[in-house]
């Protein structure tokens, strides 16, 4: 019995969970248990100090290219100057992201939510945006060339100087 019991406290204070040494030899647990660690998948950026995904951490400037960020919640996130060339980001949250001069070279926003982000001055080329939400985004000097918009809401977007996918330049 009693090397069960320890092998019990092991594995609880592991936890961070307490064992008692007395007589009862019956364990302890507090009242208050530690958090639990932040699930990323679940987790907004603005609710941890850094996301790693796929052992890369998401800020701006990295290199993320061919990463699969398919249906995450990205709102907020910092990613002016990303190269996401190729990323999966169908269905992905990334309302008020700030994606300044990324490159999303053939990248998949199909069916995205982009809500106020700024998009300023990325590279989109090829990029899928069929069915993505872009109300109230900007998209200021971007280039669109050959991207697919099809099925897009682009209720009070801004493509201010943006290239559009026929490759003419918008007013």
């Amino acid at each position: 019995m009693r090397i069960r019991l320890a092998a019990l406290c092991v594995i609880l204070a592991a936890g961070g969970i307490g064992c008692s040494s007395s007589s009862s030899a019956v364990p302890t647990i507090p009242t208050t248990i530690p958090p639990s660690p932040t699930d990323p998948s679940s987790a907004t950026v603005a609710e941890v100090d850094a996301l790693v995904v796929q052992g890369r951490v998401l800020e701006p400037g990295a290199d993320l290219t061919g990463l699969d960020l398919a249906g995450m919640d990205l709102s907020e996130v910092q990613l002016a100057g990303a190269n996401l060339t190729g990323a999966n980001l169908h269905r992905t949250r990334l309302a008020g992201a700030d994606l300044t001069d990324a490159i999303l070279v053939g990248a998949d926003l199909s069916g995205a939510s982009l809500p106020s982000a700024m998009v300023t001055g990325a590279d989109l080329t090829g990029a899928n945006l069929s069915g993505a939400d872009l109300t109230k985004s900007h998209f200021d000097g971007a280039n669109l060339t050959l991207a697919n918009l099809d099925g897009a809401f682009l209720y009070r977007a801004d493509f201010t100087g943006t290239i559009m996918p026929n490759g003419e330049t918008h007013d």
